[in-house]
C-alpha cells in the first residue's frame, strides 16, 4: 500500500511524543512514591500522581493489573488483581 501523497510525516509530533514520555519516566523515577500491594507489601511500581481538572491520574502503572478500592474519602488501596503476582496463599486472597 503506498502512502497518501497528500499526507506528510509529522516530525515535530513524534519529537513532542518523545520528549513528553521521557520528561514523564524522569518525573516518576526522581518524585514518584512506590506503591506497595495491601496484601501482601510487594511492591507494585513507581507512581507519580497528578491532579487535573479534578481527576486523579496515576503515571507508572500503566503495565500492571491492580485493583484500587476507596477505603475513606482520601485513602485509596491498592492490591494485586491476579493470586499468582500475590505472595500471600491462594486462601486468604478474598
Amino acid at each position: 500500500m503506498k502512502p497518501d501523497p497528500l499526507t506528510k510525516p509529522n516530525p515535530a509530533g513524534k519529537l513532542r511524543t518523545a520528549i513528553v514520555l521521557l520528561v514523564t519516566a524522569w518525573a516518576i523515577r526522581w518524585f514518584g512514591r512506590e506503591m506497595l500491594c495491601e496484601r501482601c507489601g510487594q511492591s507494585l511500581g513507581r507512581v507519580l500522581p497528578m491532579f487535573r481538572k479534578g481527576n486523579l491520574r496515576l503515571h507508572g502503572l500503566d503495565d500492571v493489573d491492580v485493583f484500587v478500592d476507596f477505603l475513606d474519602r482520601n485513602i485509596l488501596r491498592f492490591r494485586h488483581m491476579y493470586p499468582s503476582c500475590c505472595k500471600v496463599s491462594p486462601l486468604e486472597f478474598k
